[in-house]
């Protein structure tokens, strides 16, 4: 998009066009499926801020550019950091990064089982990144996704919507995903008291979380769920309320967990 504008000088008339760049407003619009994607355990709170911000970066060259590789400045990645970024520091960090996701101490990897038309089980399961390279001297990092992971970024079906300054500023790993598990059901219909429901199964919920599998029930509450949702509480919406279900012979069994929740207005 350009500004035109017409002088006269030196007794010409003179047609100027300048180019205007647009400052995006970090908005990332995906897929609902990418909640379905299994992070490391040891994912940090800065590896889904790195992650999250890639994936915006991608959505911004489009469909077709992502076909191939995509180069990135570091400088990209850290766009929606509050401070100024340590250069060697920030390199190691891309490196660990890139080894949780693509390398020998874990993969984020998509999972989806359908049935075809003959009811036959049918698993997929894709890595995100099919390659990540690292430039430490030029500061890019240069990747390629997989077609399944552009199928996420780029279908508009059941999508939902994300600004990145607000997810990069929340500071617990568990917070950034209970943050995203539940915004992508803000379409859905509220209750009686304008609240909207959402309920997953324990194993479910867990693996979505990247929780541990050490973690007791009681770490479950003290250490994931109650600090996720004091964060969340304060900052991102107007209620957020959690319960427990639990299984019906046996009422010390956790079986699920239910969030009821209304976001703040932008």
């Amino acid at each position: 998009m350009c500004d035109f504008s017409f002088y006269l000088e030196k007794g010409v008339f003179v047609l100027e066009a300048i180019k205007k760049v647009n400052k995006s407003n970090g908005t990332f619009v995906c897929q609902n499926k990418m909640n379905s994607i299994l992070f490391p355990v040891n994912f940090t709170a800065r590896d889904y801020d790195v992650f999250f911000t890639i994936c915006w970066y991608a959505k911004q060259k489009g469909y077709v550019e992502n076909r191939g590789h995509i180069e990135m400045p570091y400088s990209e990645i850290a766009r929606f950091y509050e401070s100024n970024i340590n250069k060697t520091r920030f390199n190691d960090e891309i490196k660990k990064f890139r080894e949780k996701v693509i390398g020998e101490k874990g993969t984020a990897i998509y999972k989806r089982m359908r049935y075809d038309t003959d009811n036959d089980e049918i698993t997929t399961v894709g890595v995100f990144f099919i390659e990540i390279e690292l430039f430490r001297n030029k500061q890019i990092l240069r990747f390629k996704l997989n077609p399944i992971a552009l199928d996420i970024l780029f279908s508009i079906l059941q999508f939902m919507k994300i600004n990145m300054y607000d997810f990069v500023a929340i500071r617990s790993k568990f917070a950034k995903t209970l943050y995203r598990l539940l915004i992508q059901y803000d379409n859905k219909r509220a209750d009686k008291d304008g609240l909207k429901c959402v309920k997953f199964n324990r194993t479910e919920f867990e693996n979505l979380m990247a929780v541990p599998d050490n973690y007791a029930s009681t770490d479950m509450d003290s250490r994931v769920i109650e600090p996720a949702i004091n964060e969340l509480d304060e900052n991102y919406f107007k209620k957020l309320i959690f319960e427990k279900e639990f299984s019906k012979n046996n009422s010390r069994k956790i079986t699920g967990y239910s969030f009821k929740f209304l976001l703040k207005e932008a």
